[in-house]
């Protein structure tokens, strides 16, 4: 295992399938093998550089997006090699994508995708190679690193958020509470949704457990399903005017969104989501009445988190289990102070 970093000059990331292992040791047309060139040679070498490899779950998602670019932007300023690529939302591309990079012999992975079983897999190729495993937003367990949100922290402010606009807009009540879950991603990250109720309830708020709804919208670009459960649920139930909905990302919240004017129930319902990546800036910064609130983790910042960790790891340093990113709730009062209007 490499255990320092070589901080001199930037390198850009290198994909997966253009990656190579050059060997920058000198080699015997190098060398007169004298004794007093290689002290001298000792005292002026550089450690190894570290590489990272980093297994993304797709490129065509903000939050997705946004870590890489912080991630690239990261490797650069601090002069660490990162193979690249991506699994396309697909499974066993992301475990191939990992067996290429341990191949290639990276000190550290680091996956961000949306996979449990997948993860397991990971987690037992990285402790046969004995290189650490970091998960972004993905908790793989005992044995491995995690750097993203705290999951039931974030739905309770989630909660907590939406209580202001249930007492502005539904005098302090609600009928339902919709939540989006997706059973593939595992009992961790639906906390995100589900702790949303916890909260509500801890501020008065009357929410028996009958009345909190669970749709499955599943993983990755989740639009179209929860376009369809939400238009499913509106149908069943013409009479409810204080319907809140919370989904795990704002894909869902275009699905809600889209549903709730189509059916024309604005006047009915609100969302608030994860995420805060474009579809709910627009919507606040339109100051629209329906989608109010968004939780904002900052996927741009992941990499300040999990650039600390590999650090640590190959200085031989403790690094706990979880490591937290910040959150904040954003809403149309306060977008400008995270995201400037263009």
């Amino acid at each position: 295992m490499v255990m320092s970093i070589l901080l001199a000059g930037c390198k850009t990331t290198t994909p997966v399938e253009e990656a190579n292992n050059d060997d920058s040791s000198m080699t015997e047309d190098d060398t007169d093998n004298s004794s007093t060139d290689t002290l001298e040679n000792d005292e002026a070498e550089q450690a190894e550089p570290i590489l990272v490899g980093f297994i993304n779950y797709s490129d065509d998602i903000d939050a997705t997006r946004l870590v890489h670019e912080g991630m690239q932007k990261k490797a650069d300023e601090l002069g660490i090699e990162m193979l690249y690529a991506t699994a396309k939302t697909d499974a066993a591309q992301m475990i191939s994508n990992a067996d290429n990079m341990i191949l290639q012999g990276v000190d550290v992975l680091v996956d961000f995708n949306f996979n449990m079983g997948g993860g397991a897999a990971l987690k037992e190729k990285c402790d046969a190679a004995g290189i650490p495993l970091i998960s972004i937003d993905m908790n793989y367990g005992e044995g491995t690193y995690y750097a993203g949100v705290s999951n039931q922290l974030a739905g309770e402010f989630s909660g907590e958020g939406a209580v202001e606009f249930i007492n502005e807009k539904f005098g302090g009540e609600i009928e339902y509470l919709v939540i989006s879950v997706g059973n593939a991603l595992g009992e961790e990250i639906n906390k995100r949704t589900r702790g949303a109720a916890d909260a509500i309830r801890a501020a008065g708020i009357d929410l028996p457990a009958e009345k909190v709804i669970e749709i499955e919208t599943g993983s990755g670009d989740t639009t179209q399903l929860a376009t369809q459960q939400t238009t499913d649920f509106l149908t069943a139930h013409p009479d409810a005017t204080k319907v809140l909905f919370i989904g795990g990302n704002d894909q869902n919240g275009l699905g809600f969104q889209a549903a709730i004017i189509n059916q024309n129930r604005e006047d009915d319902c609100l969302i608030v989501t994860h995420g805060c990546e474009a579809p709910a800036r627009l919507a606040l910064h339109e100051n629209d009445p329906v989608w109010v609130g968004s939780v904002d983790y900052q996927f741009e910042k992941y990499a300040d988190t999990v650039f600390d960790i590999i650090m640590k790891l190959m200085a031989g340093e403790e690094v706990p289990q979880e490591s937290f990113v910040k959150l904040a709730f954003v809403t149309a009062d306060n977008i400008n102070d995270f995201y400037p209007a263009e």
